[in-house]
């Protein structure tokens, strides 16, 4: 089975306290947390379907979820990577 990588990028959360960290989540459970507003997600099975999220962590402890997103990955050759915008509602 060939592989695809998805690039996953963001705007930054707000919160009063301010944001400590971010959870990137595939299919439901964290595979990355970062201090960064951009993630790549390399080895990626194709053909396949996978849902992304991040979650924004205040220094108070508040957390914010950005949109959930649907990656299909297509098993198409030179097929090899998806470029993905995540928002935080404002």
């Amino acid at each position: 089975m060939s592989k695809a990588v998805v690039k996953l990028d963001w705007n930054n959360a707000t919160h009063e306290s301010g944001i400590k960290l971010y959870n990137v989540y595939q299919d439901n459970i964290l595979i990355y947390p970062t201090t960064d507003t951009k993630y790549n997600v390399y080895d990626v099975e194709k053909p396949k379907t996978f849902s992304f999220f991040v979650v924004a962590l205040s220094y108070s402890g508040d957390y914010l979820k950005s949109n959930i997103i649907t990656v299909l990955t297509k098993d198409i050759a030179g097929f090899k990577s998806l470029n993905y915008t995540l928002n935080f509602s404002i």
